[in-house]
């Protein structure tokens, strides 16, 4: 290409972005940042939107049952000793009828040794469970009595270098401990769909 063509493109290129066509680049870029923006934003809330009747779905096919997804966090970077563990309480759904307080109430309570050793177990083993009148005193046993809670399960989600997802599904019924075939699939159907969500978005 000859010298002069070249110097034509970049003078042409220069008037361009000197004039209105500068502010229609602008105007381009913004436009391309925020349909991109939208979308995420509309993927972000179409997830909370299955999140939340996913949960729905179990409370209302099983008795006196409330399920809870937390995360456990030391507020940034990897878990080590020295620094301190958070219980934060992210959604709760509970069987319509059922009186209890909202688990909400105890979001950001300091994790005390058994709580981090029940997360140590749930993430190896995918799950614990929890017959309340069996544990020994410790912060959880204090919040499943508060609560009327009498059997639970409790199951890894997902995480990322500071934090640990998981679903506490509680029940406060003596005859509900999850055991009919069709109670069993629908729980770990249900785990199964949300941890497909959460680990989208663990980085």
């Amino acid at each position: 290409m000859e010298g002069g063509t070249i110097t034509s493109i970049i003078t042409g290129i220069l008037t361009f972005l000197g004039g209105t066509g500068f502010a229609k680049l602008i105007d381009f870029v913004k436009d391309r940042s925020n349909k991109k923006y939208l979308v995420k934003l509309t993927n972000n809330l179409q997830d909370l939107s299955k999140i939340y009747k996913i949960m729905n779905e179990i409370s209302e096919k099983t008795i006196d049952t409330k399920v809870v997804i937390l995360k456990a966090s030391n507020g940034g970077g990897i878990p080590k000793p020295g620094s301190e563990m958070f219980l934060r309480v992210l959604y709760s759904e509970m069987t319509e009828g059922e009186e209890t307080h909202s688990f909400e109430r105890y979001d950001g309570l300091k994790l005390d040794g058994d709580y981090v050793d029940m997360l140590i177990d749930m993430q190896k083993n995918g799950h614990v469970t929890k017959e309340v009148e069996n544990m020994q005193n410790s912060l959880l046993k204090r919040i499943y009595l508060a609560e009327g809670v009498i059997y639970s399960e409790i199951y890894f989600l997902a995480n990322n270098k500071s934090e640990i997802y998981y679903c506490a599904v509680n029940t406060n019924s003596k005859e509900e401990k999850f055991t009919t075939p069709e109670k069993r699939i629908e729980i770990e159907l249900a785990i199964n769909n949300l941890r497909k969500i959460f680990e989208k978005y663990m980085v």
